[in-house]
């Protein structure tokens, strides 16, 4: 199932690369998903930018129709690649979760339409292979896009606000 969110962080692109490049940022965003033991690393040589975030998905998280496909414990693999060219940087994601039968990827983008404002434009894909199932889950999980998102808002509000 495709889907396309673009949101506006209220700062510069510069500020807002350094934010991307700060691993407690992503700690903090990471905070919505519910992970348990998350670890959150974020990598910058010179250009080019790499998160990596990963967890045990918390059994609460898992909806009733979806856990009965899942064996054991869910481990998920957050990775964002970017690479930064002047005041713009374009990405991809990829979103693995070990054990469940879920693909996440996505093209991204971040662009500084005026001074003290930086967009991202995420559009991706997101596929469950469960023959009959899988389109009405796909819509299921679509419904925690919105919240990851606000979350990741919410994220930056307060790390701008700190820095």
């Amino acid at each position: 199932m495709q889907f396309s969110e673009k949101y506006e962080y209220p700062a510069g692109f510069d500020q807002i690369w350094e934010m991307y490049a700060d691993p407690e940022f992503h700690a903090q965003r990471l905070s919505a998903a519910q992970l348990e033991e998350a670890t959150v690393n974020a990598h910058l040589d010179g250009d080019d930018l790499t998160v990596e975030l990963r967890g045990q998905v918390s059994p609460e998280a898992i909806p009733a129709q979806v856990s009965r496909f899942v064996k054991g414990r869910l481990s998920l693999s957050l990775t964002e690649t970017w690479h930064r060219t002047g005041s713009e940087a374009t990405g991809r994601m990829t979103v693995d979760i070990s054990g469940a039968p879920v693909k996440i990827g996505a093209e991204l983008a971040l662009t500084s339409p005026a001074a003290a404002l930086t967009e991202r434009a995420m559009t991706g894909d997101l596929k469950v292979s469960i023959p009959l199932l899988g389109p009405r889950l796909e819509k299921e999980a679509m419904r925690f896009i919105p919240m990851l998102v606000n979350a990741e808002l919410s994220a930056a509000e307060a790390w701008l606000s700190s820095h």
